[in-house]
C-alpha cells in the first residue's frame, strides 16, 4: 500500500509503476454520454477498485480479498454507483461554483 500512495502523491498514473497483470482496466460502462473506466491494482490477494478523476484525482471505490478472477455483478455496480455520485457532486459543485462566481460579479 505504501507504493500506491507513493506513485500516487508523485501524480503517475499507476500503469506506469505496475505491470499489466497487476494494474489493468476492470470496467468500464457509460454515463451522461461518456464512458468512464474502473481499474484494478492487484496487491498480493487485495484487489482494489478505482477511477481516474478529473485534475490528477483517484477516486478508490473498493478494497476486498479476491475470490473470484472476475469481479462480480455487485462489484461493479458499487463501483459505478460511486463514480456517478462523484460524477454528480463534482458538477454540482461546478455549478454552483460558477453561480456564486456569476453573483459576486453582479454585485460589484
Amino acid at each position: 500500500m505504501s507504493t500506491l500512495l507513493k506513485v500516487a502523491n508523485e501524480g503517475r498514473k499507476f500503469e506506469t509503476h505496475y505491470d499489466e497483470k497487476a494494474c489493468h482496466e476492470a470496467h468500464r460502462f457509460s454515463y451522461k454520454g461518456q464512458e468512464y473506466v474502473v481499474w484494478r491494482i492487484r496487491v498480493g490477494d487485495l484487489r482494489i477498485l478505482f477511477h481516474y478523476a478529473k485534475d490528477h484525482i483517484v477516486l478508490l471505490t473498493d478494497a476486498f480479498a479476491k475470490h473470484r478472477d472476475k469481479l462480480t455483478k455487485a462489484q461493479t455496480g458499487k463501483a459505478e454507483r460511486d463514480i456517478k455520485a462523484f460524477i454528480d457532486a463534482t458538477e454540482l459543485k461546478y455549478t454552483r461554483d460558477k453561480d456564486h462566481g456569476q453573483q459576486k460579479a453582479h454585485k460589484d
